[in-house]
């Protein structure tokens, strides 16, 4: 009998969709939380002096990046609206995100109304040799490990984007994306190679199919006419002058010449009766 296929939520260390942030941040910090775990093999073998408090030291710094990582999608703008996650969230709509810095890779963590719905890992396309490593290969490779496969992606990719609406100058270059999914999970895998490293977005895809109504508020256009100004210019103005401006101008009245009124020399002139 074959052995049943993990789902691909199941491979996220222990996180699930909907997981609330408190609990996201004690599955990372807690005394056997994940970061711990990091560092759990070398604390074993150090022994006791300067060298294992350094390790401690990295340890509580590590979580303490982690918390302080924590930001919220308000109505100010962010300096992510510069880096490749801009279309990755919206402003206004209850959208936050944390990241943390384990093992040469980062990994976002997207929240909506503080609830988990997004996981975007950043992953070195370099070897530990230093060979860099194809984008094709690693989605046959990670399509394998998940036991999906990647394909082109649907519109989906529309529902996300907001680049020119946040005021950022739209992509000239897309990077090319590939994507997945199964029943509660959507994969999306982007090649952002020009940076040396490849997203692996991983969504709950409940959400993902009524992202239009959770973001509501929808993003301002930062080259808009302001409303106000908009108004002024659309009213007729009354100008005294149009009508003179619109007629066109009156020629003035001939002036005869000088000479006109002169009479020919040499004309005979015929002396009034009496």
């Amino acid at each position: 009998m074959p052995k049943p296929q993990k789902r691909v939520v199941e491979r996220l260390e222990g996180l699930q969709w909907g997981m609330s942030r408190p609990d996201v941040t004690h599955l990372y910090i807690g005394p056997t939380g994940l970061i711990a775990h990091d560092f759990d093999a070398q604390l074993a073998k150090t022994s006791i002096g300067p060298e294992l408090a350094a390790l401690e030291h990295q340890r509580e710094q590590v979580k303490s990046a982690f918390l302080r990582s924590y930001i919220e999608f308000g109505s100010t703008p962010t300096g992510y609206d510069a880096t490749a996650l801009r279309d990755e969230y919206t402003y206004n709509n209850h959208e936050s995100l944390m990241f943390v810095e384990r093992e040469g890779k980062r990994r976002y963590l997207f929240f909506f109304n503080d609830r988990l719905w997004k996981v975007y890992d950043e992953v070195p396309l370099l070897s530990a040799d230093g060979a860099a490593t194809a984008f094709g290969d690693i989605a046959q490779r990670l399509g394998d490990a998940l036991s999906v496969t990647f394909r082109a992606p649907t519109k989906h990719a529309a529902a996300t984007t907001s680049n020119a609406s946040k005021g950022a100058p739209a992509n000239v270059w897309q990077p090319a994306t590939l994507e997945s999914s199964d029943a509660e999970t959507h994969v999306r895998l982007i090649d952002r190679s020009a940076e040396r490293v490849v997203a692996i977005v991983f969504e709950d895809a409940g959400t993902v199919s009524k992202l239009a109504a959770l973001r509501s508020t929808k993003p301002v256009d930062m080259m808009a006419l302001d409303p106000a100004v908009q108004a002024v210019t659309q009213v007729q103005l009354s100008d005294p002058n149009a009508a003179r401006k619109s007629s066109p101008p009156q020629k003035p009245p001939a002036t005869p010449h000088p000479k006109a009124s002169q009479k020919p020399t040499g004309t005979k002139t015929t002396p009034p009766k009496p």
